[in-house]
């Protein structure tokens, strides 16, 4: 098709097209978007992000690709400077590693440190928060706990340095497994979240109430 000179309205429109077409569960149209997008502009990460995370949900939610999913989230972490792991093969390893390190680190914090938490601001951390959550949900699916827990930990350190998210709960409380202090500091974040009308990131989704959405299969079997 034609080129759109205006690449800001081409930003625009393209985003919208792919993320209706998601929500109408049109995966074909999600990808036809994608693919004309990538070639309309060199765009860069953040401004690529909604359309290829469109992609994503796509693949979780009605494709039910989940390996695939997986697959483009970590390039898009990756491609964020926010790598997950560095070998698969040490996965399991890797996610003990990281809850006993996001448990101690959480517990340090007083109640009112979680109490007073503001919510996140930066669209960079945003979309990384999305991006863990979708993996997290993929990762249940496919059966991998490792993963899921490790995405986990990842969203409450993201929580404890910049700030409550949506997803800041639900990962407090996959770890609560092993500790009940973490339950009330989950409960905590989650009345802030319900209380507010901040969306604390979520307009990268498209979803509506992307908490409903949030899946976790995090257990002390990691």
């Amino acid at each position: 098709g034609k080129r759109l000179s205006d690449t800001t309205l081409a930003l625009e429109l393209y985003i919208l097209g792919s993320q209706v077409e998601m929500i109408l569960g049109n995966a074909d149209r999600v990808e036809a978007y994608a693919q004309a997008f990538l070639d309309v502009h060199d765009w860069t990460v953040m401004e690529a992000m909604p359309v290829r995370m469109a992609r994503a949900i796509t693949k979780l939610t009605v494709e039910l690709k989940h390996d695939e999913c997986i697959g483009d989230c970590l390039l898009l972490l990756k491609e964020l400077d926010h790598g997950l792991y560095f070998n698969r093969m040490f996965l399991p390893l890797h996610g003990r590693w990281a809850r006993a390190k996001t448990i101690q680190a959480a517990k340090q914090k007083k109640r009112a440190f979680f109490e007073n938490l503001p919510p996140i601001t930066d669209e960079r951390h945003k979309a990384i928060v999305v991006l863990l959550c979708l993996i997290n949900n993929a990762a249940c699916y496919t059966d991998n706990t490792s993963l899921a827990i490790l995405c986990a930990c990842k969203s409450v350190q993201l929580s404890l340095k910049h700030g409550i998210h949506n997803f800041s709960g639900p990962s407090l409380t996959a770890l609560r497994h092993l500790d009940g202090e973490l339950y009330d500091i989950a409960l905590i974040l989650e009345g802030k979240i319900h209380k507010s009308s901040d969306t604390y990131g979520l307009e990268w989704t498209g979803w509506t109430n992307p908490r409903a959405n949030h899946k976790s299969c995090c257990s002390d079997k990691v």
